[in-house]
C-alpha cells in the first residue's frame, strides 16, 4: 500500500524568502507531497515531480473561492490519493477554506506571522468585506490551525482564532554537519540577512554600524537582502562613511555561506507600524546552526529562537545604542561569541532539526486524516510524543481539538 498524499498549498509557488515550504514537503517520510499553487512567481524552484500549478481563469477562482467548486483539484485529489489539506499563511488558507468544507477534507492551517499580526485596516473595503466571509468559513473548515511560535499562538487567540483549534509547532531546518568555528579575533563580519522592510530592522542595524564607527571600533557591516528600505539605506551609509557593504537579494546557498563568515549575525526585527513581526525567524536558527553568535531585539518570538546569554544576546527593542553595545562587546571578546556559537548549534539541532520537526507534523497529519495510522511504534520514535496518545479518541465526524494533541 502507497503512502497517503498531502495535498501542501500557497497561493504562489514559491517566493524566494519561502524555501521553508519546499523544505517541509521534502522533509516528510511517511507521506507523500503534492505541492500547489494556481500561480508561479519569481523566486525558487521547486521539483516538478510533486509541484502541481492549477490554472485558473477569472471565473473558475471566483466559483473555487465562493463555493469549493473546483474540476482541477478534485482530479488531483483523486489521482493522488490525497487525505488531507495544507495550507501555509492565512490567506492561502482562505482560498481552499470553502473547497474543504464543500468536499469535507481534513483542512490544517500553518500560520507564519505577518498573515495574523498585520493591520489589515489599510485594505481596502471590498478586500477587508470578502476577507471577513471567507474567514467565517476558514474557522469552521480548519481542523487545526498550527501557529510557528508560542507568541505568534497568543497573537492568534487574541485575534479570536478558535483556540480549541490552536496547535503551536516549530517549523525547522535542515541539520547541518557540526563543525566548531576557529577563534579569529580579526573577523570583524556582522551580517544582516533579511528584507530591507521595517520589520526586520534595518536602519537599527545601520545606526548600530554607524555608532560603532565613529566610536573608532573596527568593524565591517554586510545586508543581505533587497527591498523598498535599500536605496535610503545606501544613501545615509555613504553620507556618513560607513562600512557597510550592501549585497542585494542572494541565492539561499551563497547566503548561508556569508552568514558562515560572520562573526555575528544581527537582524534586529521589531514590531512595525502596521502591527507586522516576525512569526520565529528561521535566519536566526540557521546562523546558530553555522556556529555565528546572534545580536537582536528582545522582542515578540525572538526569544524563542534565540537564548539571551546562551546562544547570543538580545537587547531592549529599538534601541540602536544597546544593539551598539552588544556587538562591540562581542567583536572584543571573540571567544565569548566562539562559546554562544558552539551553545547555537546544540540549540538548534535538539529544537529545530526539520526532521523531527516533520515527524511531529506527520504525527498530527495521522490524528487529523486517519486515526487509526497512529501507532505506539511510530509515536515511540519521537521522544515525548507518546503523550499525543492521551486525550479523547476520534471518532468518524467528531472533531478534532487541538488539546488532543498536546
Amino acid at each position: 500500500m502507497g503512502k497517503p498524499s498531502i495535498f501542501i498549498f500557497t497561493e504562489g509557488l514559491l517566493l524566494i524568502s519561502e524555501k521553508f515550504i519546499d523544505q517541509h514537503a521534502r522533509s516528510l517520510t511517511r507521506y507523500s507531497p503534492v505541492l500547489a499553487g494556481v500561480k508561479k512567481v519569481a523566486g525558487i524552484e521547486t521539483d516538478p515531480a510533486y509541484t502541481q500549478i492549477i490554472r485558473l481563469s477569472r471565473w473558475q477562482r471566483f466559483m473555487f473561492y465562493a463555493f469549493g467548486h473546483c474540476p482541477a483539484l478534485d482530479r488531483i485529489l483523486k489521482e493522488r490519493g490525497v487525505t488531507l489539506l495544507h495550507a501555509h499563511f492565512h490567506d492561502s488558507a482562505l482560498l481552499l477554506a470553502n473547497y474543504a468544507r464543500r468536499h469535507k477534507v481534513p483542512l490544517v492551517v500553518t500560520l507564519h506571522g505577518a498573515d495574523v499580526v498585520k493591520d489589515q485596516s489599510r485594505s481596502s473595503f471590498r478586500r477587508r468585506a470578502i476577507r471577513a466571509v471567507l474567514q467565517r468559513a476558514l474557522y469552521q473548515a480548519t481542523t487545526l490551525f498550527l501557529p510557528v511560535s508560542d507568541y505568534l499562538k497568543k497573537e492568534c487567540e487574541q485575534r479570536g482564532y478558535p483556540p480549541e483549534k490552536l496547535l503551536q509547532h516549530y517549523l525547522g531546518i535542515p541539520p547541518t554537519e557540526t563543525v566548531q568555528k576557529a577563534l579569529d579575533p580579526d573577523n570583524r563580519n556582522v551580517v544582516f540577512v533579511g528584507r530591507l522592510v521595517e520589520k526586520k530592522g534595518p536602519a537599527y542595524f545601520v545606526e548600530a554600524i554607524a555608532q560603532l564607527h565613529e566610536a573608532g571600533a573596527r568593524v565591517q557591516g554586510i545586508m543581505v537582502g533587497d527591498g523598498p528600505l535599500r536605496r535610503d539605506l545606501e544613501k545615509l551609509a555613504t553620507a556618513r562613511g560607513l562600512p557597510i557593504d550592501f549585497r542585494g537579494a542572494l541565492p539561499h546557498s551563497q547566503t548561508l555561506e556569508i552568514i558562515g563568515s560572520a562573526a555575528i549575525f544581527c537582524m534586529p526585527s521589531t514590531q512595525a507600524p502596521d502591527g507586522d513581526n516576525e512569526g520565529l525567524g528561521l535566519v536566526y536558527l540557521e546562523a546558530q546552526a553555522a556556529g555565528v553568535p546572534v545580536v537582536a531585539f528582545n522582542q515578540g518570538p525572538i526569544p524563542e529562537a534565540v537564548i539571551d546569554g546562551v546562544t547570543g544576546l538580545l537587547v531592549p527593542d529599538k534601541d540602536a545604542g544597546k544593539l551598539a553595545g552588544a556587538l562591540g562587546h562581542l567583536l572584543s571578546h571573540p571567544q565569548i561569541g566562539q562559546e554562544m556559537g558552539r551553545q547555537g548549534q546544540q540549540f538548534v539541532r535538539k529544537q529545530f532539526d526539520i526532521n523531527a520537526q516533520a515527524a511531529r507534523l506527520e504525527v498530527i497529519y495521522d490524528r487529523v486524516s486517519s486515526p487509526e495510522r497512529v501507532s505506539t511504534e511510530v509515536l515511540s520514535q519521537l521522544g515525548k510524543q507518546p503523550a499525543l496518545l492521551q486525550g479523547a479518541s476520534l471518532e468518524p465526524g467528531v472533531a478534532l481539538r487541538a488539546q488532543d494533541l498536546r
